[in-house]
């Protein structure tokens, strides 16, 4: 279907640009064909698919022909186009950088403020493709009618959206549930009930009782999709938003700020009123501070698993005629938070550790910041001091921290029962917060040399104001201050030497992996003779793979198991976890999509080696392999799609999936002859956590 689907795209361009008005400008033309194949290919088209899946489902079989079929797959292109043309206005609204992982198309080179006209171009084009191919149509007038309501909403949406985001003092008077579902309601529900609604008609049902059921079941379904929206905001990380709590800057009308309203107290409010809207790193601390203490990011997925309940019964109420079983897998379109964060759950939900051990988890993080900055050489200093300790409350705390969780899993499943007391208990969760501070250095270190603008939800420490290169420094403050906590906590411990060595190693290989990476980082000049698997896995190898072993060789260690040959065995299993999980990466940097991951494709710009590149260097054929040359490592939006379109032809993004269905049987397969004595259910857990993370 979706090969089909594709190749229908280059007859709606040539319909859109054979106009009369372009057949005398060439020029023109040639612009208009650019702007519609670079905003029209990418994106996951779940609309366009979604009308073509309940068309096919609700059609007499017998007049699904091959001109039917065709038209359907036309409509989904109209949809696509409504969708982009919204899209690209909304980025330049919201001086978006990237979307689809390329640059909006306002950034592009010579388009800026042209591209509301080329959004206006691709609107009314959509009704020009709609004229020609269903004005015989019984249904096309009502068609038409459905665009332009929907248009209308989605309009009045995007405009509701930036009346209640004009930064500075909110319009916190109208923030309340009505001012949130009418703005919802309109913002993202058109979008949704637009394929199912369309389809109907081009069925020839055009039952007005039954649009309106089927309305109201998709204007809640964009109302839970809008929810998942303002949690990825808030609580999402670099790899999946790329964006700094770009709502709470800009002052706008989400599920966070009303419910925080209803619920806050004086003194809390008075701390909203103050920052919401504000364009200050400390004033997005100083509102998600609130949001937890009101424990907003439990509430909301709460808030999810109802809507969903609601979602599913209203399904259920639907006339039989219709297709229940899409419905319903449309639902997990609109997310799960918990699955949308990363498109995998998080340590807490799938089972590596329970809330309350989290929760105990995240109040050792005072005593740790305390232990840092009650050294003597700043009993003098009070700033210096202060300064610290701003620096570990904003770079220490966020995080899924999976590798931290890890090791406390994986130290309570092997440590004798006899010897769980609160004492050690306490001490694995030292360690674990001495692995988070491991990570974090080397990720403030990897933010400078990538040039990256954001981390977990906020901007990177090096560009905080008054920090810049003084990070490099705290990076370094961090990764020598880990050392100095355990020996305070584990100097005693029977493997201590060992402890401390481990985590020196783990530094080593992963700051050569660091190295290596940004030797293969040379823009321009991508250094493809030795761009090849072996290459590769050693990157792979080191940059990713040490930190997967760390959590479970140290828990290891604390308990007192030093052998080497199973030290070696675990390494072997983790070291392949690190493959995995660096593979999905180089996935998500070249087909992710903005929500996923808000800048993509940095890797063909930067010329890095990458799984993708390496394939396709094996397969292409002397004529691709040429457009590899002239294009990777190069910073132009057009090197990219140049690049991109060789992957598509070489299918490497089946090829990625494939891949990492073999790597996953083939980790499980290691697990599988770990000894007993270790808790195979654990490795498992933390694969679990990696798989189809690239979604």
């Amino acid at each position: 279907m979706r090969a089909y689907f594709k190749s229908i795209l280059p007859i709606i361009v040539d319909d859109l640009i054979d106009a009369p008005y372009c057949k005398d400008c060439p020029e023109v033309a040639s612009e208009c064909r650019k702007m519609l194949e670079y905003n029209l290919t990418y994106g996951k088209k779940i609309y366009s698919f979604s009308a073509i899946s309940f068309y096919t489902s609700m059609e007499d079989p017998n007049k699904l022909s091959e001109e039917n079929i065709k038209l359907v797959n036309i409509l989904g292109w109209c949809l696509q186009m409504f969708h982009t043309c919204f899209l690209m206005v909304d980025d330049i609204q919201d001086r978006s950088s990237t979307r689809r992982g390329l640059p909006c198309w306002y950034l592009v080179e010579n388009v800026g403020m042209q591209a509301i006209t080329d959004a206006l171009w691709m609107y009314n084009g959509l009704f020009m493709i709609i004229q020609k191919y269903f004005k015989n149509h019984r249904n096309y007038m009502p068609l038409v009618e459905l665009f332009h309501k929907k248009g209308m909403e989605t309009a009045m949406g995007q405009s509701m959206d930036l009346i209640y985001g004009k930064g500075g003092p909110p319009h916190f008077r109208s923030y309340n549930r009505n001012t949130y579902n009418c703005l919802t309601r309109s913002k993202t529900g058109p979008v949704f009930t637009l394929p199912v609604r369309s389809a109907l008609l081009l069925c020839g049902i055009n039952d007005e009782a039954l649009h309106e059921q089927v309305n109201d079941v998709m204007m809640e379904m964009g109302r839970h999709f809008q929810l998942q929206n303002d949690y990825l905001d808030c609580f999402g990380y670099k790899t999946l938003t790329g964006t700094t709590s770009t709502d709470i800057q800009q002052g706008k009308c989400t599920w966070f700020i009303v419910n925080a309203l209803e619920r806050a107290s004086p003194a809390q409010r008075t701390i909203l009123e103050e920052n919401y809207g504000v364009l200050d790193d400390n004033a997005i601390l100083a509102v998600r501070s609130v949001y937890d203490q009101l424990d907003l990011q439990n509430l909301a997925l709460i808030h999810e698993d109802e809507s969903d309940k609601q979602i599913r019964s209203q399904i259920d109420r639907l006339p039989k005629k219709l297709p229940h079983d899409l419905f319903v897998k449309l639902l997990p379109v609109t997310g799960n938070i918990r699955k949308s964060l990363q498109n995998a759950p998080g340590p807490e939900e799938i089972g590596l550790i329970s809330k309350e051990a989290g929760a105990y988890f995240k109040s050792l993080l005072p005593t740790l910041v305390n232990d840092f900055i009650d050294a003597p050489y700043y009993k003098d200093c009070p700033e210096v001091a202060s300064q610290c300790r701003k620096m570990l409350e904003y770079n220490l705390p966020y995080g899924k921290k999976v590798n931290s969780f890890g090791a406390i899993a994986f130290y309570t499943s092997m440590e004798d029962p006899n010897k769980l007391t609160e004492e050690n208990i306490r001490l694995v969760n030292i360690l674990g917060w001495c692995i988070q501070m491991l990570h974090t250095s080397y990720i403030i270190v990897d933010d400078i040399q990538d040039g990256s603008p954001t981390r977990r939800g906020l901007p990177c420490w090096y560009l905080v104001e008054n920090v810049g290169m003084q990070a490099i420094t705290d990076a370094l403050w961090i990764y020598n201050g880990l050392f100095m906590i355990i020996k305070k906590y584990l100097r005693n411990h029977r493997n201590y030497i060992s402890l401390v060595e481990l985590f020196h190693k783990v530094s080593r290989e992963t700051a050569m992996g660091q190295s290596v990476d940004l030797i293969y980082d040379k823009r321009g000049v991508p250094h493809f003779p030795p761009y090849n698997i072996n290459t590769y896995n050693y990157i792979a190898r080191c940059k990713t793979g040490p930190l997967f072993t760390l959590p479970v060789r140290s828990a290891l260690l604390l308990c007192g198991i030093n052998d080497e040959a199973l030290h070696e065995q675990v390494n072997d299993v983790m070291m392949e976890m690190g493959r995995h999980f660096q593979l999905q990466n180089d996935y998500l940097d070249c087909f992710g999509y903005k929500t996923l991951t808000g800048t993509t494709s940095t890797d063909i710009q930067k010329g890095k080696c990458t799984w993708f590149i390496v394939n396709a260097l094996e397969r292409a054929s002397p004529a691709q392999r040429t457009i590899l040359e002239e294009n990777y490592g190069v910073l132009d939006d057009n090197a990219i799609l140049a690049v991109r379109s060789v992957y598509d032809q070489l299918d490497l993004q089946n090829l990625a999936l494939i891949h990492e269905d073999e790597s996953d049987k083939q980790i499980r397969s290691q697990i599988d002859r770990l000894p007993k004595k270790l808790p195979h259910d654990l490795f498992v857990k933390l694969l679990r956590i990696l798989y189809r993370r690239s979604g």
